[in-house]
């Protein structure tokens, strides 16, 4: 994974990509823990690329998300604020992040061509 990222780092450095961010799958749902007075919104995970960050995933509020849906480029313009590298995901979401890394990187290099 150290070595998609590093790649990944080099391509954002060239300029030839600005602020690309490639959105995957949702793969995971979490509630969050009960507080009085608290909503019923949860944490969605969803995978992700970013050319400045390499793999990894973006974490969104629920709520939020479905917000951004509705916004045309809503959720692309919002996900390098919630990115969280591979690295620094919990060893959980990593796994799950792993089967969603070849289609990350299709998705970018259709971008690219």
């Amino acid at each position: 994974m150290g070595e998609v990222n590093r790649v990944l780092g080099q391509l954002g450095e060239t300029g030839f990509v600005h602020e690309t961010v490639v959105l995957g799958a949702v793969i995971y749902y979490r509630y969050y823990a009960s507080q009085p007075g608290g909503n019923d919104s949860g944490q969605l995970v969803q995978a992700a690329l970013s050319v400045a960050g390499g793999i990894g995933v973006v974490l969104w509020d629920s709520e939020e998300y479905a917000e951004l849906q509705d916004v045309p480029d809503g959720l692309q313009a919002e996900a390098q604020l919630g990115f969280v590298s591979f690295e620094r995901c919990e060893p959980a979401l990593q796994g799950l992040l792993l089967p969603q890394i070849e289609p990350l990187l299709q998705q970018l290099r259709r971008r690219l061509t």
